[in-house]
């Protein structure tokens, strides 16, 4: 009886002596009674595999991850890490070594404030100079730094989930990655370029998705990426697609773009802005059920080395700009866009005498100027109203079939080619337009009679033998 009294009184004893313990040293760093004070000390002193636990405070230090390890804070707003040499310091935090990169197993950054500045000659507040296997950055906040939060080359796998920015325009930059998954992040900017190869060095498929962020800048892919239900506001760009030569496919899928409004891009040389942008970017591309609104173009097709020979356009809701598809520059490949089920709406200059009017399409002249291939552009379905041209063809070459579009109440001309008398652009023997079942209808309001007898004398098309298209 009395040994087993006393025994439970001394387990009693260590008990209460282990929970003391643990309520005074919740963390692995803190300012002071943890087992550390700094955070690289507990880095060097952790095992592969180990989980470091940081409490409340500020952190001057230049931190260097060289192997497998969690780093968690105590909150972004409580957990800051900050250079301790602003002005010198290339980077906040480094994964793996410059001078003997080894891999890098799982790396996982939850909880911390990344804050800058940092030196002038810096790239990114955090960059890994060795392949990771995993890496993981979940609510954390990057801060005043006017280039890149976090620039990975080369991991396996990252995710990005819950993180925000203040002030640090290019946020999330993965470039290289197997599988990437960027969610729920509250960003300035986000770019993805899912590549990866194997031991041998042979490319093996590789994918990413951007899903459900705000933006308050734009996002850039390439490789196979599925970009889903973000919304990005405010700034000149929305959606980069490209460049990449090796792709299965890009979609982009019922996200919300907001621009700066017409005409209001500032930047040296003057640019337009985009809702989304089809560059280089390799083989079938999607865009559906987005509503895009207060851009110069709300999709942009501008591509010269490696145009996707498929393109997607449809169920989109573009509105308030100035071009609501731009076909800028489509050169050497043959290339096939099916633009279906689109609303496309209030496509108008604000200035009266710029000397590009706005057009819900719009094809350029430098569209299907080479020899090699010719473009086709399929339209089915759409409703292009209220702007000041419906659609305006001016290509070098090409095929264009519309089919059963409704083109209602333009200022001016419904469709127009720009071949004589409609203009001196086109050549007529390389443009073919053909279709029928479109209602095309009570446009060229803004036009002179002597304009609209120039076409069909109504104002709906120009030349008058696109009135076939009507039939």
């Amino acid at each position: 009886m009395m040994r087993g009294g006393v025994s439970w009184l001394m387990v009693g004893v260590v008990l209460t002596v282990l929970v003391s313990g643990w309520s005074a040293q919740p963390y692995t760093v803190c300012p002071s009674g943890c087992p550390f004070t700094k955070i690289q000390a507990a880095l060097d002193a952790a095992k592969e595999g180990d989980t470091i636990t940081v409490g409340p405070g500020v952190y001057r230090e230049h931190l260097k991850i060289t192997k497998s390890v969690s780093l968690i804070g105590a909150g972004a707003a409580q957990t800051r890490l900050i250079p301790a040499q602003p002005g010198i310091d290339l980077f906040l935090v480094e994964l793996g070594d410059f001078d003997n990169p080894q891999p890098l197993g799982q790396v996982r950054l939850e909880g911390f404030t990344f804050q800058g500045p940092l030196s002038d000659n810096s790239l990114a507040l955090i960059n890994n100079h060795a392949p990771i296997r995993s890496l993981q950055l979940r609510q954390n906040i990057f801060n005043n730094f006017d280039r890149r939060g976090v620039w990975i080359y080369y991991a396996e796998e990252i995710v990005a989930e819950g993180n925000r920015s203040v002030n640090t325009p290019i946020t999330l930059y993965f470039d290289g990655g197997r599988r990437i998954r960027v969610a729920g992040n509250q960003v300035e900017g986000i770019s993805v370029n899912p590549d990866w190869r194997d031991d041998r060095g042979t490319e093996v498929h590789a994918e990413a998705e951007v899903v459900d962020n705000d933006v308050r800048e734009g996002i850039g892919v390439s490789g196979n990426t599925v970009v889903r239900g973000n919304r990005i506001r405010g700034g000149s760009i929305g959606v980069g697609l490209g460049p990449r030569k090796t792709v299965d496919y890009i979609q982009v899928i019922n996200n919300e773009l907001i621009g700066p409004g017409v005409l209001r891009r500032r930047s040296i040389p003057p640019g337009i802005s985009w809702g989304i942008y089809i560059g280089d970017s390799g083989d079938r591309v999607l865009i559906e059920g987005n509503k895009i609104s207060n851009y110069d173009a709300g999709i942009l097709v501008d591509t010269f080395f490696n145009p996707p020979p498929q393109v997607q356009i449809r169920k989109n809701a573009i509105s308030q700009g100035l071009w609501g598809i731009y076909f800028k520059e489509l050169l050497r490949e043959s290339s096939r866009f099916e633009i279906v089920d689109n609303t496309i709406d209030r496509q108008k200059s604000p200035v009266s005498d710029f000397p590009l009017l706005g057009a819900g399409i719009f094809v350029d002249t430098t569209v299907g100027q080479e020899e090699v291939g010719k473009p086709e552009i399929f339209m089915q379905g759409n409703t292009i109203r209220l702007g000041d041209f419906g659609v305006l063809l001016m290509p070098g070459s090409g095929k264009f079939e519309f089919q059963g579009n409704t083109i209602t109440d333009n200022d001016l001309f419904g469709v127009l080619l720009a071949v004589p008398p409609c203009g001196e652009i086109v050549d007529p023997a390389k443009v073919q337009v053909t279709g029928s079942g479109n209602n095309i209808s009570n446009n060229g309001k803004r036009l002179k009679p002597e304009e609209k007898r120039v076409g069909d004398g109504e104002g709906n098309v120009c030349p008058k033998e696109l009135m076939s298209l009507k039939r």
